[in-house]
């Protein structure tokens, strides 16, 4: 384990990373490639990449598609963003909420974790709790959400923008490599 004290930790740990992975591992992303990848292995390498390139345009319309479709119906953030904050809003619900802030930024936040009660530390204005994911995952945990619900605060306000559909995929567009 020496080797790894050499390294900086932000580079292998996710603990560490400041929530720049927003809470993906590594071997997610390989393993979305090798989705994509599937069934080539046996190709020369050129007929990889013309594969590989045309899968990823089938992708990208698919989901673009998708995405106007769901801009056109009002919603800008993503289903999976709409979800979890969904469960963590229910969650949220059951929490005790407390400020001794006067600014509004900083609150205590009762919850349970196991069954037993716990308090968490939220502050909105730096988009941070003590439970962590908050800052990993770049959008509130149930602890902030109570927050927000305590001082009638839209939560989404403190998602992260890669989230929001209009700015993540409105400016997709797949290169040309070749004119046919």
């Amino acid at each position: 384990f020496n080797f790894a004290n050499n390294i900086p930790r932000e580079r292998w740990s996710q603990a560490y990373d400041e929530g720049r992975r927003y809470g993906h591992m590594t071997t997610n992303l390989a393993e979305a490639i090798n989705s994509v990848l599937k069934g080539t292995r046996h190709l020369p390498i050129a007929s990889i990449v013309w594969e590989t390139y045309f899968r990823l345009g089938k992708v990208w319309s698919d989901k673009g598609q998708e995405v106007n479709a769901r801009l056109n119906n009002g919603q800008f953030w993503s289903q999976t963003l709409q979800d979890r904050m969904s469960g963590l809003q229910s969650d949220a619900s059951a929490m005790r909420v407390r400020t001794f802030d006067p600014s509004g930024a900083e609150f205590t936040v009762e919850g349970r974790v196991r069954g037993e009660p716990k308090m968490f530390q939220v502050n909105l204005n730096r988009r941070w709790c003590d439970c962590g994911a908050f800052q990993a995952f770049r959008y509130p945990c149930s602890h902030a959400i109570a927050a927000c619900m305590n001082i009638r605060m839209n939560p989404y306000i403190y998602a992260d923008p890669c989230y929001n559909m209009p700015v993540s995929y409105t400016h997709l567009t797949l290169p040309t490599i070749c004119s046919v």
